[in-house]
């Protein structure tokens, strides 16, 4: 990850530099990015007195936050607690979006069809992770339907 600092209006300071970066190891370990820029603003005259701007480049839209407190400590908390909500929420956005479009029909017919081919063909089911199956998989001669969490091992034909 690269990473740029910019400190406008104070003096670079290690101390202020190895924060920064810390934060921004934590936020890495959240999200996977490939860059970072930090712009951290000293104002003489206004109250609060610090302002921290960041930017994280990430795959998809990149995320920004701005943060001012009376403290380089404080404003860096606000910034990274901003950042982490941003991330959390973009992550629960896209497993929302894949609970809301499953791939396979879950009960119903597939379901009754599973049991169906458990009386009929000598399967059995089998506990294990989801199995989506494509149309090069159908024609295989073990097959696995997947329904509810649980796959279906069959020895035979299956067309679905």
């Amino acid at each position: 990850m690269k990473t740029t600092l910019q400190f406008v209006g104070l003096n670079a300071c290690a101390t202020w530099h190895r924060l920064v970066q810390q934060q921004l190891n934590y936020l890495q370990s959240l999200t996977a990015m490939t860059a970072a820029q930090a712009v951290l603003v000293h104002l003489q005259d206004a109250r609060p007195a610090f302002r921290l701007l960041v930017l994280l480049k990430v795959p998809g839209p990149d995320l920004h936050a701005e943060a001012c407190d009376h403290t380089v400590e404080a404003a860096l908390l606000k910034a990274t607690q901003n950042l982490e909500h941003q991330i959390q929420a973009r992550k629960t956005k896209r497993m929302e979006r894949r609970k809301s479009h499953p791939l396979v029909p879950v009960g119903g017919p597939m379901l009754k069809r599973i049991k169906r081919l458990e009386a009929e063909e000598n399967c059995f089911v089998a506990s294990g992770a989801r199995q989506f199956l494509s149309a090069d998989q159908r024609r295989n001669q073990l097959k696995t339907i997947t329904a509810g969490g649980k796959a279906v091992d069959c020895k035979t034909q299956i067309n679905l």
